[in-house]
């Protein structure tokens, strides 16, 4: 009974954190949404219109590096919850490779962990145009588990 308590209670900080971004945090600016988020699986839409795009009508890749960024952190940040940690992920190294553009519809993003340790984590996230199917981009998102103590 203790155990699932406390799962659920993880599950409602969780909740609780990702609904703040999505409704007011760097999130919402991206209109991303995310559909599931679990320690070994991040599924996401994005629906793009003009505030995305860069001057030559198309999206902006720092947008697609952002949606990585957002997606790698929700799972690794899912991860540390599962474990009962306090700690935070935070992302050091966003590589996104950009294979095709795209100025309108929804995206979809799915990230999956390709590491998972004590200390750091390595996630991978592919980006695909749902009308179409085509993969947009693909990026991969380090990041370090930030034990509380040293935060401040």
């Amino acid at each position: 009974m203790k155990i699932e308590i406390a799962e659920m209670r993880a599950r409602e900080k969780l909740s609780s954190l990702l609904s703040k971004s999505m409704t007011s945090g760097f999130d919402k600016k991206l209109n991303l949404t995310y559909l599931e988020v679990r320690s070994a699986r991040v599924h996401a839409t994005v629906s793009v219109d003009g505030t995305l795009h860069q001057p030559a009508g198309i999206v902006h890749g720092g947008v697609m590096a952002s949606i990585v960024e957002a997606v790698g952190s929700a799972g690794g940040y899912a991860w540390l919850i599962d474990r009962g940690s306090e700690d935070i992920f935070v992302g050091t190294t966003n590589t996104t490779d950009f294979l095709k553009s795209t100025s309108d519809g929804v995206l979809e993003a799915i990230g999956e962990p390709i590491h998972q340790g004590k200390r750091s984590q390595v996630w991978r996230i592919e980006i695909k145009q749902i009308e179409t199917g085509a993969t947009i981009c693909v990026g991969t998102l380090r990041g370090q588990n930030i034990p509380s103590r040293q935060r401040g």
